[in-house]
Parts: C-alpha cells; sequence; structure tokens
C-alpha cells in the first residue's frame, strides 16, 4: 500500500444518520424500521467490518435490488469520506452508506437513486427536493440533543457511531 497509519486520535463520539424533509415522515420511519431489522439480525454489523473495520474493497459495485416503487428515492452522496462514502475510480459511488442503502432497499423494496453533490450543498439540495436524503453526522446519540439541525428537516436513527480517527500519510 501507498499509505501508513501515522496516529488514532480518540474523538467525542459521532453518528451517521440520515437527514429528510419533515414531509417525508413517512419514507424516514420506513428507513428506521429497516435500519432496525439489520441491526437486529447483525447484517448491519457485517457491513460496518466489511466497508469500515477491513480494508476498503476494491473495485466492488455494490448492486442495487429493482424495487417494487415507480418513483426512485433519491440520496445525495458527497464521495468525500473514505470509507464511509467516497466515487471509485470508474464514478461509481461506493463505500459504507452506498452498501447500507443497498440493504435498505432490498428490505423496503424501494429503488434508490444516488446522486452526486458537493457536500456544502447537501441541506439545499434536501430543502429544494432535489433529494430525497443526505447523509449527516451528529455528534448527540439522543436526536433532542442536536442542535445543529436546521428546520424543517427530521433524522433517522444513528446507523452508526465512530469514536476514533485515524491518521494515514503517503510513504515517502
Amino acid at each position: 500500500s501507498d499509505f501508513t497509519v501515522a496516529g488514532v486520535e480518540m474523538l467525542a463520539p459521532r453518528y451517521l444518520v440520515m437527514g429528510f424533509l419533515e414531509k417525508n415522515i413517512s419514507l424516514r420511519d420506513e428507513i428506521d424500521s429497516a435500519i432496525e431489522s439489520m441491526n437486529s439480525d447483525g447484517t448491519l454489523e457485517a457491513i460496518t467490518d466489511k466497508y469500515i473495520h477491513s480494508k476498503i474493497p476494491e473495485n466492488e459495485k455494490i448492486e442495487f435490488s429493482r424495487g417494487k416503487t415507480k418513483k426512485k428515492i433519491r440520496a445525495a452522496i458527497t464521495g468525500d469520506m473514505p470509507p464511509i462514502d467516497y466515487v471509485a475510480e470508474d464514478g461509481t459511488p461506493a463505500g459504507f452508506n452506498v452498501a447500507v442503502i443497498s440493504e435498505i432497499s432490498k428490505r423496503t423494496g424501494r429503488d434508490f437513486e444516488l446522486i452526486d453533490i458537493e457536500s456544502g450543498s447537501r441541506t439545499a439540495a434536501l430543502s429544494s427536493g432535489r433529494v430525497d436524503l443526505i447523509f449527516w453526522f451528529m455528534y448527540m446519540e439522543d436526536i433532542k440533543k442536536q442542535m445543529d439541525i436546521p428546520d424543517g428537516i427530521i433524522i433517522s436513527k444513528p446507523y452508526y457511531k465512530w469514536d476514533k480517527f485515524i491518521h494515514i500519510k503517503k510513504k515517502k
């Protein structure tokens, strides 16, 4: 590998969640139910092990099942945080969040379309209706205590918690 671990830093815990417009509460609840099911049967833990605790799978195309719905759920992906999410060399969205959405698609029967956007425009893309959900992280596990959620946006249940940041550097 061209990289080496330069150190590990302990952080205040962060939680991965998804954000939705308030009018999409039924979609949020449906996704929360799928996340609970994935937690219960160990699927979420297996996805976490594969995409976060192991080496990032290379050239793996994450498949989405064809859902029963006509309208695709548009999920924003920035590609800014490997292995959480990134865009592979061939331009395909990949990583942990993509694998989670793929499993949610299987469980809900919903079709998802991944929309590549700039990180800073996630909230605007959601508010304008360009996307139906965004990936977000919080500093509080209790959603009611989270201070930076914009008005009109609701949050899913957390589906991943991390408290370590691994610093890597390119080998000389």
